[in-house]
């Protein structure tokens, strides 16, 4: 029987999926596919102070792996989500339904994936609606009539 997924759950889902695509970004880098002078840290730096030189000297070289990180993300969490794949859904039994239970459609999906853009533009407001809302819906959950259920 599915219930609606606690909030500890849903965090650890986006912690672990978004390992994933770092890492899957840190390999695009390292065969060059994008830039690679953001792990070429010079000798001297620490890189959060690079990461500031970088952002200054050279924006796109640092634009480039972010954009790369979203939509790497959204594209791979609208995949996972469809179909109940992915590392959310394995380790964490985490189901994205509509309102009567029944996996998400894709326009659905979109408007998730759009309510997500939307939380992280507002400093994660949207993902900590969960803490406060009676029936434990992010802002991306309640604009796209979904829910998030766990087995």
């Amino acid at each position: 029987m599915s219930r609606i997924a606690p909030f500890w759950a849903r965090a650890c889902g986006v912690l672990i999926q978004g390992v994933g695509v770092a890492g899957l970004v840190v390999v695009l880098i390292s065969v060059g596919v994008l830039p690679s002078r953001v792990l070429a840290v010079e000798a001297g730096w620490f890189w959060a102070d690079w990461l500031i030189l970088l952002w200054l000297d050279s924006p796109g070289d640092l634009a480039i792996p972010v954009v790369a990180f979203c939509t790497l993300s959204t594209l791979l969490n609208l995949v996972f989500e469809r179909f109940d794949a992915g590392p959310s859904a394995w380790f964490l039994k985490l189901r994205v339904v509509d309102s009567h239970g029944r996996p998400a459609s894709w326009p659905q999906l979109f408007g998730r994936a759009l309510g997500v853009i939307l939380s992280f533009m507002t400093a994660g407001f949207g993902f900590l609606w969960i803490l406060v809302s009676r029936h434990q819906r992010s802002v991306s959950d309640v604009i796209s009539g979904t829910c998030v259920t766990r087995d």
